[in-house]
């Protein structure tokens, strides 16, 4: 049986539940491996990624998400693909991820998790999405910050980039690798990042959860409005 390229897991703590919908980013944006990459070392960036092979898959993929979204009453909500939809590192933004999946992350008060460049960031656009990669767990940490002027300075919360992870900020220790940590409570979660060695370098500010009941569902006619944009 061949793996699933999207599946979602809840888990409930008390009178809370978080949510998390795993999405194949390769079935929305496109394969980053070509020749260009395997020249460059680390293939396509996001900016250039060549969209859906397969529009079918991807339009099943984002109406999928998008019904899991509008139903769902958990108080917390990630969504977790492999391609950032933003990124200071090698790779760069995802502008096709922007535009497909911006719209329903702001609307239903979910946030985005992903790796694919091998760096830690926190990005914080103001939109109430929150931004969290954690790539830094894989081979190469950590991956050069060759898109820092892609992003404005006040939105970078966090970023270990870079020679021993401190190109943009100086870390305690040379990093050889990294990872994520969420603390949950009934009214907040907060993101924390980790070393290698489990030193904590950085943790978000009080995410609030979300209130599902609170949230105004997307109209139909914008629905069709969004897969006649990208033809799905």
């Amino acid at each position: 049986m061949a793996p699933l390229s999207r599946y979602s897991v809840k888990h409930q703590f008390g009178e809370r539940s978080i949510e998390i919908f795993f999405i194949d980013t390769v079935i929305l944006a496109g394969s980053s491996e070509s020749e260009q990459g395997e020249i460059s070392g680390v293939g396509l960036t996001g900016y250039d990624l060549p969209g859906p092979e397969n529009g079918q898959l991807a339009s099943m993929q984002i109406k999928w998400l998008i019904d899991g979204l509008r139903g769902s009453k958990a108080d917390y909500i990630l969504v977790g693909g492999h391609y950032p939809i933003y990124s200071i590192g090698s790779h760069g933004n995802t502008p096709l991820l922007e535009m497909m999946l911006n719209p329903f992350l702001k609307k239903y008060g979910a946030h985005y998790m992903c790796g694919h460049d091998h760096d830690m960031l926190h990005i914080d656009r103001g939109t109430g999405v929150q931004y969290i990669l954690t790539g830094a767990g894989g081979d190469g940490c950590c991956y050069d910050a060759k898109h820092l002027k892609d992003i404005p300075k006040d939105a970078i919360k966090f970023a270990a980039v870079g020679k021993d992870g401190s190109a943009y900020q100086k870390m305690p220790l040379p990093l050889l690798g990294g990872f994520t940590s969420f603390q949950l409570t009934a009214e907040s979660m907060k993101v924390i990042f980790h070393a290698h060695d489990g030193t904590e370098l950085y943790r978000t500010q009080e995410i609030p959860r979300r209130k599902a009941n609170d949230l105004q569902d997307l109209a139909d006619d914008d629905l069709d409005s969004y897969f006649a944009t990208f033809d799905l």
